[in-house]
């Protein structure tokens, strides 16, 4: 216990004085930057949210209820596509973004984007030339079962 407190000397802080107000100014920026980007984002959440609840009446209103029946299956479909034609590289980007350092970053941002844009592109294209080819049929599957439904 002796040995080892001579081998290793007690801690001692390097900080001075000015430091902690060095620290709570940046303390303080970080919290303004957190609530001016919730702000932003916030906003742009409940605009969307707001603009789609006023638009409910709209369509209730010019919609026949198939019509309006129609829009919701597009939404749940869009809803569910979606994810499976991004496959997540929207959130791959930031993996690779701030993995790395200074000059890595910008070459690494900039080799996966272009490879992002270019595989989605390409698989994009070819999914939807897949989806595209059928539509006709599912069209009107889906809309002459909506209308025994309804009729």
């Amino acid at each position: 216990m002796i040995q080892d407190r001579e081998t290793h000397p007690p801690c001692r802080s390097t900080k001075t004085p000015g430091d902690s107000q060095m620290t709570q100014g940046a303390a303080d920026r970080s919290m303004w930057d957190l609530a001016r980007h919730t702000l932003v984002y916030g906003t742009g959440y409940v605009t969307m949210a707001l603009a789609g609840l006023v638009l409910v009446p709209v369509y209730t209103h010019r919609f026949s209820p198939a019509a309006y029946g129609l829009l919701g299956l597009m939404l749940v479909l869009y809803g569910v596509m979606r994810p499976v034609y991004d496959l997540g590289f929207t959130y791959s980007v930031g993996r690779f973004f701030f993995g790395s350092d200074g000059e890595a970053r910008e070459t690494a941002l900039r080799r996966v984007g272009a490879t992002s844009i270019a595989f989605l592109a390409g698989f994009g294209g070819a999914l939807t030339l897949l989806l595209w080819l059928p539509a006709r049929e599912w069209s009107s599957v889906l809309t002459s079962r909506l209308r025994m439904l309804i009729w």
